[in-house]
């Protein structure tokens, strides 16, 4: 790959927190004894159709996924289609980051 800005990023539904809403929404956890939680970084790739492809947890292989890893991946499988990025009036695919920050007082 080579680092290359793209003139419009990916964008899920309305922009904004709406891809952050939309995985919440369907993440349920459920905390293991001495296993808690609560930062993830979610790596995936927008291809030029607009499809999250490879999803994964980003700096591990999925050998090393926590059970709540393996749900937030099986949520990025399984998202619609975005708005791919473009760049110079073509769409491109765009790798992408996304940490993740949940508050499991609101799972207990």
């Amino acid at each position: 790959y080579r680092l290359v800005e793209v003139d419009e990023i990916p964008r899920f539904g309305d922009g904004g927190s709406s891809v952050i809403v939309y995985i919440l929404q369907r993440f349920s956890y459920r905390e293991k004894e001495g296993e808690t939680q609560t930062k993830f970084r979610l790596g995936f790739v927008i291809n030029e159709l607009g499809e999250v492809v490879r999803p994964h947890i980003y700096g591990k292989t999925e050998d090393e996924y926590t059970e709540a890893e393996k749900r937030l991946v099986g949520i990025l499988a399984d998202m619609p289609l975005w708005v791919p990025g473009r760049l110079g009036g073509e769409t491109v695919p765009v790798i992408m980051l996304l940490p993740v920050h949940i508050d499991i007082r609101e799972y207990r």
